[in-house]
Formats: C-alpha cells, structure tokens, sequence
C-alpha cells in the first residue's frame, strides 16, 4: 500500500513544534532577565523628608516655628475671668477689650481680619519667632476673679498659595507672599 505525503498535515505539525519551541525559548528568556534584574538591583534609599508643620507658644505673645516648612500664622486672643479659687470656675461675662484690659500694642506685621484673627502677613520660615503684642494690661477688677488671656493660635504651609486662601477664606497671598485681607470682607 502507498502512502500518500499529505502537504497540509506536514505543514500544520511543523508549526506547532515551532510554536511550542519558540514559546518555550522566551519563556526561558524572560524568566532569566526578570531573575537577573531580581538579584542585580540595588535597593534605592528614601530621600523624602516629610513636611512638619509645626508651631509653639512661648508665653503668652510669642509663637515660633518649630515644624520643618515655612508657614503663615495666625493668632486669636480669648479673654476670661477665671475664679482665683477653682481655676476650673468661669466666669459667663466675658472681659470686654477696651474696658476690661487692653492691649498694649499689636506688634509691626500684624492685621486684624474680618473673622476676628490677626494675621502674621510674613511667612515665618522654621525656626524664627513672632510676638503678636507687646502686654496686655488689665483695667478692671472682678471680685474673686483674675484676668486670663489665652492665645489661640493656627498655622498653614505657606506652599503652595492656592492651599492657604482655600484654608482661611478671609485672606490671600500677594505678588510679594505677602497675607492681606481679601476684598469684600469688612469688618
């Protein structure tokens, strides 16, 4: 019996064994380059160093910059008559600024806003210092009470502009970076 050559069978058989050989060739390939890449490469340190946004009171006037970044600052002083006996005894009057005490003088840099904070305009970079008033001076007197000012004080990265006006709605950066009170807003 005569076998007769079928060209399409020999055809479709060669394929495959070609298919699978060269599937199996950049298989090994591949696997060879990503275990060399795997063992060859060195590990890269991190560099970045965090932005700390950070500041401290220094009695009751001063406040400095103690995080890493430059920032602006702003300040509200809260007054309170408070029991000479039980510190934790408040008085529901509120001293009244102008009768009760006064303020000495707001130091040079400083504007008062529409929402009642006054604002450094400069940006105070790490580790400098501000004071927001000279002395406060008490007027008045209270019957068992003493005078208490507390400053109540919050800080922003300066960088990037935008992140400070959409944070403290009541100001904006300048040409110069520069706080100034936002137009519209009146006290």
């Amino acid at each position: 019996m005569k076998r007769s050559f079928d060209f399409f069978k020999y055809i479709r058989s060669r394929s495959a064994v070609l298919l699978i050989s060269a599937t199996l060739l950049i298989t090994v390939l591949v696997g060879t380059t990503v275990a060399l890449i795997i063992v060859k490469t060195d590990t890269a340190g991190n560099t970045f160093d965090p932005p700390i946004v950070r500041i401290s009171l220094e009695g009751y006037d001063s406040i400095t910059n103690t995080g890493n970044v430059p920032v602006y600052v702003r300040s509200v002083g809260i007054a309170t008559w408070v029991s000479e006996d039980d510190e934790n005894v408040i008085l529901s009057e509120a001293p009244k600024l102008g009768e009760d005490f006064t303020i000495d003088s707001i130091t040079e840099g400083w504007f008062q806003a529409s929402d009642e904070f006054y604002y450094y305009k400069e940006i105070l970079n790490p580790g400098e210092t501000v004071e927001l008033f000279t002395s406060a001076i008490q007027q008045t007197e209270k019957d068992g009470y003493e005078l208490h000012l507390q400053l109540i004080s919050g800080s922003i990265q300066a960088f990037p502009a935008n992140a400070v006006e959409e944070s403290w709605p009541y100001v904006e950066v300048d040409a110069n970076n520069c706080l100034v009170e936002k137009d519209g807003y009146t006290r």
